[in-house]
């Protein structure tokens, strides 16, 4: 989330500035200072995010992207309550009324080379690794380009918080995550309430808009990346330091905005019709582990199986049924109650008695949402003996790893767009 600050200058365009301002000696992590503001925020706290901002090289892998480097340092300041955050962001400048919901729903806040991070928005490192890396490709912006629209703005740096939580999470986690938000979209598509792509953050600020913005940004930064490579992000941020967003637009894809979300918008719809004929899954299953692999499909009441054997499988699972992969068949579960349209399961039964946390397990398994084709890594849970349930948000249970889940849909438009994340 970026408030800029700026307003729109008036450019007249020079074919002959094309030279980036990019410097192949990127701006490192002391470019970033954490600060505490109101109650609640420890030592540890800012010390974790200087050891995710670290890790996932936050600042560098914005530079690499954008081709642009930040050249004054930028203050992030952490806080853990919602009171403390609306204080701080009126306290920079943001209206009464707009701190007061971005405060209640916002994972981050930037204002020039002012960052605000809330912690409680931003529990798991995976959350802060996404919203330090978003917001700080927002201060990169701010420091280099004078004006640009929203959806530029908010997509490229809601794909590179994408690019950071990519960095240190599992990947079948992350490809759920990302299904999961692309699945939004494409509900808004089907329901026919899309709005063309917004060079205005001012129902994002006051939170009016009537979806996420934000994610409709996303992919269509993904889309040109699809296209056009990652490099033409570094073309396009460069082209908006001396041109107007038009024509910087134009000059980096050949073609304009109008005409881009023309025909984005028709790869969306299309997406929404598009047909799966299931998954492949490479599964990881340790020596320790003995027993049967049962997978149930979309909407099946029937089970299929596999006996479990030490090694790494691919595994394609088809959407109506039927398993294909070099481990034997085994014995399926009795068919399911009532089938489930918009899930698949893949259920472990272990041949030994399996302990978690110190309590017997009666059964357990992974759980996939499955809307539009599309198969989202969701959890994993665990049901124990004495009727407690426990759920997993990471893709492993007693060594048994999902490591990834790719759609076996070749025709399905969107798959290339979120492939984009991986350029």
């Amino acid at each position: 989330m970026a408030d800029s600050g700026q307003n729109a200058p008036s450019h007249t365009a020079d074919p002959s500035r094309i030279s980036y301002a990019y410097s192949p000696v990127p701006a490192d992590s002391s470019m970033v200072r954490f600060e505490a503001y109101g109650s609640g925020v420890t030592n540890g706290d800012i010390q974790r995010a200087e050891a995710i901002l670290s890790r996932v090289h936050s600042v560098s892998r914005i530079s690499n992207f954008l081709g642009l480097r930040m050249h004054k340092p930028a203050t992030v300041y952490l806080v853990n309550n919602a009171s403390s955050y609306a204080k701080l962001l009126q306290q920079i400048g943001v209206s009464q009324g707009d701190a007061s919901s971005l405060s209640q729903d916002s994972n981050g806040f930037t204002l020039r080379s002012t960052v605000i991070i809330p912690l409680f928005q931003n529990t798991s490192d995976y959350d802060l690794a996404n919203t330090l890396t978003h917001e700080l490709t927002h201060v990169t912006i701010n420091q280099n380009i004078s004006y640009l629209p929203s959806w530029m703005n908010e997509g490229m740096a809601v794909y590179m918080g994408f690019n950071g939580q990519k960095a240190i999470e599992p990947q079948a986690e992350f490809e759920g995550d990302e299904r999961e938000y692309a699945e939004d979209i494409l509900d808004v598509v089907q329901s026919g309430s899309l709005v063309p792509l917004s060079n205005d953050e001012a129902a994002i600020l006051s939170g009016s808009e009537t979806y996420d913005y934000e994610l409709q940004d996303w992919l269509a930064i993904c889309d040109l990346i699809s296209k056009f490579g990652i490099s033409s992000i570094a073309k396009l941020a460069n082209n908006l330091t001396h041109e107007n967003p038009d024509q910087a637009f134009q000059s980096a894809f050949g073609e304009t905005v109008p005409s881009f979300n023309a025909s984005f918008t028709k790869q969306l719809q299309a997406a929404v019709r598009a047909k799966t004929k299931g998954a492949s899954l490479n599964v990881t299953i340790p020596p320790g582990f003995h027993g049967t692999l049962q997978f149930l499909s979309p909407n099946r009441a029937k089970y299929d199986a596999l006996s479990a054997s030490p090694g790494n499988y691919n595994i394609k699972w088809n959407v109506n049924g039927g398993l294909a992969s070099v481990l034997p068949t085994a014995t399926p579960l009795k068919n399911a109650q009532s089938p489930d349209p918009s899930s698949a399961y893949l259920w472990l039964t272990s041949s030994h008695k399996l302990v978690y946390q110190n309590k017997t397990v009666a059964d357990c398994g992974f759980r996939f949402d499955y809307q539009f084709g599309l198969y989202a890594f969701e959890n994993a849970w665990i049901d124990f003996t004495n009727g407690q349930v426990a759920y997993v948000n990471q893709p492993s249970l007693f060594g048994v790893t999902i490591q990834d889940v790719t759609e076996i849909a070749p025709s399905d438009p969107l798959l290339p767009i979120l492939r984009a994340e991986w350029a």
